[in-house]
């Protein structure tokens, strides 16, 4: 057989050790491929077996993927709040000239000075 029919079978072999349709696999140390050990991803089980026939990752044990799951749940807490971070920044970014604009600051929009003669006989009318 050839290189390329070896690497071939050597991907089915590896493909007949994962389970399901998905693997978490891990990063082997590689420097020379610029690849740095302990990079944890969870990949289709065809990709997952072709990494593995390459030798640049190996299964993740169990205990990776709990890490994996409890750093990624951190991260995501960690959007979330940076998320209600800005949120509160930018109401608090909010002049009063731009909020008038935009009609957030009903009072100053429907005060007299604003009011069109026409409009505020309606208003009158609102209010009898």
């Amino acid at each position: 057989m050839n290189t390329v029919q070896l690497y071939w079978v050597r991907v089915q072999e590896m493909r007949s050790h994962i389970k399901g349709p998905t693997a978490f696999i891990t990063s082997q140390d590689l420097p020379e491929k610029g690849i740095n050990a302990g990079a944890i991803c969870e990949v289709d089980a065809e990709t997952a077996a072709r990494r593995l026939a390459e030798r640049t990752h190996r299964l993740a044990t169990a205990a990776e993927i709990e890490q994996f799951h409890r750093d990624q749940a951190a991260r995501v807490h960690e959007c979330r709040v940076q998320t209600e971070q800005q949120k509160e920044r930018s109401v608090l970014a909010l002049t009063p000239e731009l909020a008038a604009q935009i009609g957030m600051l009903a009072p100053a929009a429907t005060s007299p000075e604003h009011l069109s003669k026409s409009a505020r006989g309606h208003k009158a009318e609102a209010t009898a």
